[in-house]
């Protein structure tokens, strides 16, 4: 006899908060998660709400002992953003409540709509809560490095850009070795910020204004669109790099059983990487050739380093040719003809 007993789910009373879903990535967390949380602190009596109900999105069975895995400074951020951990009530399984308040959006990842002035303002709110404010002490151009994410999405070459932007005043920011706060406290005291493209310029989104110009170095090529409307609401002034070719990713997310190409390699045009540079930053200085033999460097490092795992997986091993059809590709059309350019055509027409 088949057992038809349906489960029941009480309904839990008092009024909660819609806080959104949870990425377990930083960087989508920042983009799309947070944008409702204004009206928990400016909305009346939040001692009225229980709980802020967050829904974990996890595709993949992240799950550690019962619990999803958070994106890094999850509670810190929601702290930032003046809400309580006791607060929080992260939704694993179906509930129902009596009374749930659900505000709009004030931030719409994607759209090119910009974000929402009182949204700027709360921000602005936050900044002064947590004594985020302009400090003399601290370094005047930061330079956003992503060279240790190399193999999980980057542009080649982009060690060599790290010497070269020091040797020109620039303070190396690598955002993951501080607290949340203290990045903050970095960009609100900077007056020129360069980001390697990557999660750390959602952190922006948690900023109501930086008196700062910020320069944008893509790896992917329409990755303006995205950062457009966050970034320039915020800032003095913006300017894009977007002169890249982006690769075949050959990283293979283990659970997921495909291959995500937001942990593509690109390559930068080199004219117009020193082009944007010099007439953009005023640097002077950048050796192509230099930037070349790094580019290589990355290149077939990134090539190796995934080959044996690409291999062994006959539905994606057709990578590992296109991978190098489109070095080629690229390499070919690149103006700076240097010899380790030369030889990056070389390493495209090898055979494995």
């Amino acid at each position: 006899m088949t057992n038809t007993t349906k489960k029941t789910f009480w309904t839990k009373s008092g009024t909660y908060y819609y806080g959104g879903p949870v990425f377990s990535n930083f960087g989508h967390f920042l983009a799309e998660c947070i944008h409702r949380l204004r009206l928990y602190n400016e909305g009346g009596d939040r001692t009225k709400v229980k709980k802020v109900i967050f829904q974990p999105k996890n595709r993949i069975p992240d799950f550690k002992e019962g619990l999803p895995v958070l994106p890094p400074h999850f509670y810190e951020t929601l702290e930032y953003l003046g809400m309580e951990k006791s607060k929080v009530c992260l939704q694993t399984k179906q509930m129902t409540v009596k009374n749930l308040i659900v505000s709009e959006e004030e931030s719409l990842f994607r759209s090119g709509i910009p974000v929402s002035k009182p949204f700027l303002d709360f921000l602005k709110s936050c900044e002064a809560n947590a004594n985020i404010k302009n400090d003399p002490a601290l370094p005047k151009r930061l330079y956003v490095s992503r060279t240790p994410f190399r193999l999980r999405g980057a542009f080649a070459g982009e060690a060599y850009l790290d010497k070269f932007m020091e040797n020109n005043g620039f303070d190396i920011f690598r955002p993951e070795a501080y607290p949340l706060i203290e990045q903050l406290k970095r960009y609100k005291s900077a007056e020129q910020i360069v980001f390697a493209e990557g999660a750390a310029v959602h952190v922006m989104e948690l900023v109501g204004s930086v008196d700062a110009n910020v320069y944008l170095l893509q790896r992917k090529k329409n990755s303006q669109r995205v950062f457009k409307q966050v970034l320039e609401p915020r800032t003095v002034n913006t300017a894009y790099f977007s002169d890249v070719h982006e690769l075949p990713s050959l990283f293979q997310h283990q659970n997921l059983k495909i291959v995500t190409q937001g942990s593509a390699l690109s390559i930068p045009d080199i004219d117009k990487m020193a082009h944007f540079l010099q007439q953009e930053l005023r640097l002077d200085g950048f050796d192509k050739e230099m930037f070349a033999g790094q580019i290589v460097s990355d290149v077939i490092n990134y090539y190796r380093h995934y080959h044996s795992a690409v291999w062994a997986d006959e539905t994606i091993r057709p990578r590992l040719s296109l991978y190098k059809e489109k070095v080629t590709h690229i390499a070919e059309k690149l103006l700076v003809q240097t010899d380790a350019i030369k030889s990056l055509v070389e390493f495209g027409h090898s055979s494995d």
